[in-house]
């Protein structure tokens, strides 16, 4: 690999890892709609998929 794409990959690789993903979007989404004892469901659920 060319040393002028390891940059490149470094600025990719850390800005996929600082970045939410959907479950956490959808976690602070319905957070600040509906409150935390609301959205308890959404993160029990969350959490179940990621288990499965």
């Amino acid at each position: 690999m060319d040393f002028n794409i390891w940059p490149t990959m470094l600025i990719a690789a850390f800005a996929i890892s600082i970045s939410p993903g959907a479950g956490a979007v959808v976690s602070m989404n319905y957070g600040l709609k509906y409150g935390l004892k609301k959205s308890y469901a959404v993160i029990l659920g969350l959490q179940v998929g990621y288990m499965a």
